[in-house]
């Protein structure tokens, strides 16, 4: 007999009262028992078809979220992990470039002293964006810190050394001009 041997029928014909319903069949061949067997067969198939096909769908999805996962990770390496991912790294420097190069955010835009503009000019990179957030946009060194990932004694250090800096460069311009005037 091949059909017993059809995991789907085997799988059927593991519940007892199947079972003995369908041996019932063999010894009479009753209509009656015929249309009961023919009934239980057809809701075990149609729960049979929908758990497969549910096996089938999580399988495909999770497949296919396994790949949006990746592809995001991909994506964003530098999410920080205190926001969950929320805020990117990445994404806070090109916001605070974009801020600090844009024509009406430049620190050098607010400066009316020609002497202190040429100080500030004077300054690296890194000690014009400090300057620039702690005094235009009015950061805290903490702030700034957790912005750039690095120390917030570092960024005290930093800001310190660019207003020396800048302190040194307003009095040596005055004082050149100083000694040109007397």
């Amino acid at each position: 007999m091949e059909i017993l041997e059809n995991k789907l029928i085997v799988s059927f014909l593991d519940d007892t009262d199947n079972r003995e319903l369908f041996e019932n069949y063999q010894k009479e061949y009753s209509d009656d028992i015929k249309i009961i067997l023919d009934e239980r067969f057809r809701s075990f198939y149609q729960r049979y078809r929908l758990i497969s096909y549910l096996i089938k769908v999580l399988h495909f999805e999770s497949i296919h979220f396994d790949k949006k996962l990746h592809l995001h990770n991909k994506r964003y390496q530098l999410a920080t992990e205190q926001t969950g991912g929320a805020e990117l790294i990445c994404e806070q420097h090109f916001n605070q470039y974009y801020e600090y190069h844009s024509p009406s955010l430049r620190f050098q835009d607010h400066l009316t002293s020609e002497e202190l503009f040429k100080s500030f000019n004077q300054l690296t990179e890194k000690q014009k964006y400090i300057i620039t957030l702690s005094y235009l946009h009015q950061m805290t060194d903490t702030e700034i810190a957790k912005s750039l990932g690095i120390t917030q004694q570092s960024i005290y250090k930093t800001r310190k050394s660019a207003i020396k800096k800048l302190r040194d460069g307003v009095n040596s311009v005055c004082l050149k001009e100083k000694h040109l005037f007397n």
